[in-house]
């Protein structure tokens, strides 16, 4: 029987992961105790905390913290350069909240899981009862939207659950039972599918497709540049192929605003413009939306790309240094084969969204991200694959 800690932790992970799935109100009131939980534990089992590793992860994303000010000359409103890093802050801070409850052991990952899959499967449900009501209404099918964000937002964090179920149905590792996880493998898959978005799918395939190509496969510059070019090419035969398809208005409004972004960025390539004044410098980045007959210019709006949208606020040093981070991050934990590696897997698909996505900057995708990013540096152990996946 768990003690009473135990239930107290679950209890916030339930607000934090089914309640904050419905409504961002809940997923402050379990995140905030979780965070203060999580510093308690750090200092009452310091030991167990204290790695090399967690100091690099601590003095990576505290300099990156202190980055955000390098532009701070260019800001025009300083509330909303305030709130945009207090997002960034609070989800580095969930980061550590993620990763002490697992290396203190006061909860166990199978656990967070089973909150963050019942959570995302709950608020899907929710979305296609909605959307076939909606539907019906409008006489058309219309994209699946949930509480946790409109479709392209909330496939963000779907991809993660699907991803997390689809590693464990393929190595017969179940969460509940082999029925139950295909079943909610299959309701988020439809989920996904019904989202119709076109990130959100490359995503997915992407980190499939590295899982599948690598699992056998040494991490190498020969392994790595053969990836690259197998991606290049088959997403180059597919522009090719649908190009009329790919060029839609969305598309060519996203390649609009790596244009004006680039813009910018050549005007501030060290400090950037700050976080979220970008609009505030619409004048000097506006420009014509490309591919298109009748003349329009691009929207004032994020980029659409984690990559550019980070270098334009922040610059290239803040930038180097985020990347030093993920491959830093990645490095550790790319051979971590255990249970859990749909996680990793998941973390991987929701970068490569980000490419064509604002999700690494909306705060309720942030935090889970972040958090379960944490968690999963937090297990202690590490498989061979050949003894657990034979």
């Amino acid at each position: 029987m768990a003690k009473l800690p135990g239930y107290i932790i679950l209890f916030f992970l339930s607000l934090f992961f089914i309640g904050g799935m419905f409504n961002s109100t809940f997923q402050y009131l379990g995140g905030f105790p979780l965070l203060f939980i999580s510093i308690y534990f750090c200092f009452s089992r310091f030991k167990k905390v204290l790695t090399k590793r967690i100091v690099i992860y601590f003095s990576l994303l505290l300099i990156i913290s202190l980055t955000f000010f390098l532009g701070f000359s260019k800001i025009i409103n300083y509330h909303d350069f305030i709130k945009e890093a207090q997002k960034y802050w609070g989800s580095f801070s969930l980061f550590f909240t993620g990763y002490i409850l697992i290396r203190t052991k006061v909860i166990s990952i199978k656990e967070i899981k089973m909150f963050f899959l019942t959570g995302i499967t709950l608020t899907s449900f929710y979305g296609i009862i909605k959307m076939s009501i909606d539907s019906i209404q409008n006489n058309k099918l219309e994209r699946l939207t949930t509480p946790l964000g409109i479709s392209n937002n909330y496939a963000s964090i779907l991809i993660i659950g699907v991803l997390i179920l689809f590693y464990n149905l393929i190595n017969k590792k179940y969460l509940i039972n082999k029925r139950s996880d295909y079943v909610a493998f299959t309701i988020l898959s439809a989920s996904l599918l019904l989202t119709r978005s076109a990130g959100a799918i490359i995503g997915t395939a992407v980190a499939i497709f590295i899982y599948y190509f690598f699992r056998n496969r040494k991490l190498n510059l020969i392994t790595g540049l053969t990836f690259v070019l197998i991606i290049f090419l088959l997403f180059s035969l597919s522009f090719s192929l649908f190009k009329k398809n790919i060029l839609d208005h969305s598309n060519r409004q996203r390649i609009g605003l790596i244009n004006g972004y680039t813009i910018l960025i050549k005007k501030n390539p060290i400090t950037g413009v700050g976080l979220n004044q970008t609009e505030y410098h619409y004048k000097s980045w506006k420009v014509p939306i490309p591919y298109q007959n009748q003349f329009g210019y691009v929207d004032k709006m994020d980029a659409h790309n984690f990559i550019i949208q980070w270098i334009a606020e922040n610059g290239f040093p803040s930038f180097a240094l985020l990347l030093l981070f993920l491959i830093y991050y990645f490095s550790n934990n790319f051979r971590k084969y255990n249970h859990s590696y749909g996680l990793l897997l998941g973390f991987l698909a929701y970068l490569i969204h980000a490419l064509f996505s604002n999700n690494f900057h909306i705060i309720r995708l942030m935090m889970y991200f972040w958090l379960l990013l944490g968690v999963f540096d937090g297990l202690q152990y590490k498989t061979k694959r050949r003894s657990f996946e034979k």
